[in-house]
């Protein structure tokens, strides 16, 4: 019997079927990586920091004591100033001293203070005191008993502040927590001076705006389209976050506050920003106020910050080509992604939109200041609140500061003044 024959080269349906194996393989090797890939995204975060920028924020806060006119009636002699001195057994002062943001890191340890009175210094270390309403962080100092006349704080706070991207499809996606929101979250919930999110008539706008039922859909587009409704018929009065002291310094900010905000339906930037954030809160959605430093719009020249597109301003100037210190508002909202255990501030500055265009875009597009912001790098961000959450005073409109002096406040005239300059040392190379 002869030896059966092999044939050595294969069939042609094995060669088919070998090729169709190989396309199988490749086929699920593709959607194993890609799936990876999603998986990978998926745990990411949806804000992302990128260039980065170190800045020194320069604060004086001036309280100096009222002076007292007299007026002659001889019409010779000219009226005359009389400055009484101001005494006070003790005084706790506080400013904020924030440490983070969605854009910012600041180095309080490496930060310098003065608190003076008539140029004598009382206290220059500070104790930081954390866990206020959403985040805020007070720095406080104290004076002991004494008399004088102009009680001057200095602050110079180094921080690093980021460009950010935001991931908006995948934020979209981001469902409402099953779970209680974590404690900050929570605080970011409750009203506050000036952001009356207990109002009732904030609450029924926001239950027309959504049907009464804003969980409907999740909490970014939600974000989104509130933001669009607050835009909507909203008029801007004037572009000055701030009141102006005798001398055009800054005496405080410009500012009436989320309720009478939602009623007349305009306002300052300040205005604008407050009634977005207590519309939010009113919603279910945490959010934060944001107060900051815009050192482009007010230094761009003389801190080598070059123009920047499409609307962050540069070097502001008044009709008498003075630069301005330039403060602006806007906030923050708390997306929290369960899945992850993971939560992060998103910001959303509606004021810097609306001068783009005061009708809100359509929702399906980005937006330059939904999450994403050209300008954030040359934002100094400051405090979360107008006024310091808790009981203190100060001497005039809100103005970021206060004190508890003993046995009472006396009258001074406040003023602000803002600055910076580059930190020579980069955040990458921070001890």
């Amino acid at each position: 019997m002869g030896a059966a024959h092999v044939n050595a080269a294969p069939s042609e349906e094995r060669t088919a079927s070998l090729h169709h194996l190989t396309s199988q393989c490749a086929l699920v090797a593709t959607c194993l990586l890609a799936l990876a890939n999603t998986c990978i995204a998926a745990n990411e975060p949806v804000m992302k920091r990128g260039e980065s920028r170190d800045w020194v924020l320069y604060v004086k806060v001036e309280g100096q004591s009222t002076p007292l006119r007299r007026y002659l009636n001889n019409g010779v002699t000219p009226g005359f100033n009389v400055s009484t001195a101001f005494e006070i057994n003790s005084a706790v002062f506080v400013y904020p001293v924030l440490e983070s943001s969605a854009g910012h890191e600041s180095h309080p340890e490496k930060a310098t203070s003065t608190l003076s009175v008539d140029d004598k210094v009382y206290d220059s270390d500070f104790v930081l005191l954390p866990d206020y309403q959403a985040g805020e962080q007070l720095g406080r100092w104290e004076l002991p008993a004494l008399r004088g006349i102009l009680m001057r704080f200095l602050l110079d706070l180094p921080m690093t502040c980021y460009d950010v991207t935001f991931d908006e499809k995948r934020a979209m996606q981001i469902r409402w927590p099953k779970n209680p929101w974590p404690p900050i979250a929570a605080s970011a919930l409750q009203p506050q001076l000036f952001i009356e999110s207990d109002d009732p008539y904030i609450e029924d706008l926001v239950a027309k705006w959504t049907n009464n039922n804003p969980g409907a859909v999740p909490p970014a587009r939600l974000a989104k389209y509130l933001a669009a409704r607050v835009m909507d018929g909203f008029r801007i009065t004037t572009d000055a976050n701030y009141i102006s002291g005798h001398g055009g310094e800054i005496a405080g900010i410009n500012i009436n506050g989320a309720s009478i905000a939602a009623r007349s339906a305009q306002g300052t930037p300040a205005d604008l920003t407050a009634l977005l954030c207590a519309v939010y809160r009113a919603a279910g959605i945490p959010a934060r106020y944001v107060i900051g430093y815009d050192l482009a719009a007010s230094l761009g020249m003389q801190l080598g910050i070059p123009d920047i597109d499409p609307v962050c301003e540069h070097n502001a100037r008044d009709d008498d080509g003075i630069v301005q210190p330039v403060v602006r508002t806007w906030l923050e909202f708390y997306l929290f992604d369960e899945a992850n255990q993971r939560g992060e501030w998103i910001p959303v500055d509606i004021a810097a939109q609306f001068k783009i265009t005061s009708r809100p875009p359509r929702l399906e597009q980005p937006w330059d200041f939904f999450g994403n912001n050209p300008c954030l790098k040359h934002l100094a961000p400051i405090s979360f609140h107008l006024h310091p959450p808790t009981t203190v005073v100060n001497s005039g409109p809100p103005a970021l500061w206060g004190w508890l002096p003993l046995p009472a406040a006396p009258s001074l005239d406040q003023r602000l003044d803002f600055g910076a300059r580059e930190e020579t040392v980069r955040g990458g190379d921070r001890d």
